[in-house]
């Protein structure tokens, strides 16, 4: 049996900073970032973008094809990135949560950064600054947040321990039987692969 180191804290590093690149390139261009995740693995590095996401089921679906993306991939970080809106709690003042950030008027639009390896989990909520006719400025500073785990539908994409081939196989088979299939990339000097959704 031969191991595989696993090199996901040092790549966990790396990919945040690539996915920090590839959103200020995207807003300046567009204005706006799809939710995308950035995998590392034993194929090197690869990026799923599923276009928008229209409704909870579609959330659902994208985080199950990413679970299995990884699996295929023997991913070892990711970092999923994704617009949202965020509402805080007013100093000495409970958070209302009878309203949804999306529709309150007191929301601020957020790139959140959700990245993990088997050792590491990091969370950020960086502002979007726009001006007043809605074309991206540039991003707020918050600080990384740094754990042992985090929660969420976007999140728990890595598997406990680093999928032998076998496995791998079988999510590539059933990622094609999905549907989704690894295609090319215009960045091919980033070294990444890109798969669409």
């Amino acid at each position: 049996m031969v191991m595989i180191k696993d090199k996901g804290e040092e790549a966990l590093e790396k990919l945040v900073q690539d996915a920090k690149l590839f959103c200020t390139l995207l807003m300046k261009q567009t204005g706006k970032v799809p939710p995308t995740l950035f995998m590392h693995g034993m194929d090197g590095k690869a990026v799923f973008t599923p276009g928008e996401f229209t409704s909870v089921e579609s959330k659902d679906e994208f985080a199950r094809a990413a679970r299995l993306m990884c699996v295929a991939h023997g991913a070892d970080a990711t970092v999923f990135v994704s617009e949202a809106w965020m509402r805080m709690a007013v100093k000495d003042q409970k958070l209302d949560l009878s309203t949804p950030p999306s529709e309150s008027l007191d929301r601020q639009e957020i790139l959140f950064i959700i990245g993990e390896s088997r050792e590491d989990h990091i969370f950020k909520a960086v502002p979007i600054i726009r001006t007043d006719n809605g074309k991206f400025v540039g991003f707020g500073e918050t600080p990384e947040v740094r754990g042992d785990q985090t929660k969420g539908r976007f999140s728990h994409f890595l598997t406990e321990e680093i999928p032998n081939e076998d496995l791998r196989r079988k999510a590539k088979r059933i990622l094609e039987e999905m549907g989704l299939v690894q295609g090319k990339d215009h960045r091919r000097e980033q070294g990444y692969g890109r798969t669409r959704f």
